[in-house]
């Protein structure tokens, strides 16, 4: 349902939208993974978080949350408990983000394209980032998970570079490579549709709507599958590396939307 929800909201932009924006991101989701990774490895050090736990948690805040930390994890041969704690402070931190974003976006006034750009940039999984952009409006959850798409795109050289260093490369990497969104396709097939005519706004309003609904059962699902009384077994140095990583990183990624000016 969630790439199905992805596809639709391609209706929603223009071609030009795409490419310019896709290109212009480029640069900054760069900057934003290496920083990510770069970061949970000090917090490893500062909060005595195992070294692997750190890793995991720089992955899945730098790319695309859980799904990077179930490709990353066989790489690094992280144990069973510590994937769920690292999978816990991506879950603490995608709940605090939902929730606040669309608050500061609009306490600061910020555009469409500039709120889709830094929800895109700064929220982890894929699902959260779609709900956060739709709830602030249709454009800026488009422009979300356009950005959020090429973050996710890094996914398989990062899976390479930690598989080579880890010697340990294969499954994983296939694995990665698995999860690298291909429907992106699909979403860049229905704004060329929408921006040569062939979609009208009309026609785009509905789809935009489908794709809400479907993100709501998608987030209902993701409620129904998440276990309270596992998260709060965790301990509170895996969370609180991951909560501090991630409002660092949705900071140092506000900043650099409005250094670059995006509106």
């Amino acid at each position: 349902m969630l790439r199905v929800a992805i596809v639709l909201l391609g209706s929603l932009l223009s071609i030009t939208q795409v490419v310019v924006g896709g290109v212009r991101t480029l640069v900054l989701v760069v900057l934003v993974v290496a920083t990510s990774m770069c970061l949970g490895l000090l917090l490893v050090r500062v909060l005595g978080v195992p070294r692997r736990v750190g890793i995991l948690v720089g992955a899945g805040t730098a790319i695309c949350g859980s799904t990077a930390i179930l490709v990353i994890g066989p790489l690094l041969k992280a144990r069973d408990e510590e994937t769920a704690y690292a999978i816990g402070t991506i879950f603490g931190f995608n709940l605090l983000a939902m929730l606040t974003y669309p608050l500061i976006g609009h306490l600061l006034g910020m555009g469409q394209v500039a709120f889709g750009t830094w929800a895109g940039t700064g929220i982890n999984d894929t699902s959260v980032v779609l709900a956060t952009g739709l709830f602030y409006g249709s454009q800026a959850g488009g422009v979300a998970v356009l950005v959020k798409l090429v973050r996710t795109l890094l996914l398989l050289p990062l899976a390479v570079v930690i598989g080579l260093a880890s010697a340990g490369a294969g499954p994983s990497v296939a694995a990665a490579r698995a999860a690298v969104p291909w429907f992106i396709l699909g979403f860049l097939a229905l704004s060329l549709l929408h921006s040569v005519g062939v979609i009208t706004d009309a026609e785009a309003s509905v789809l935009g709507w489908l794709a809400r609904f479907l993100v709501v059962m998608v987030l209902a699902g993701v409620g129904l599958g998440t276990d309270l009384r596992a998260l709060a077994g965790l301990g509170w140095r895996p969370l609180a590396a991951g909560l501090i990583l991630g409002a660092t990183m949705g900071g140092l990624t506000l900043a650099a939307v409005e250094v670059l000016r995006i509106a």
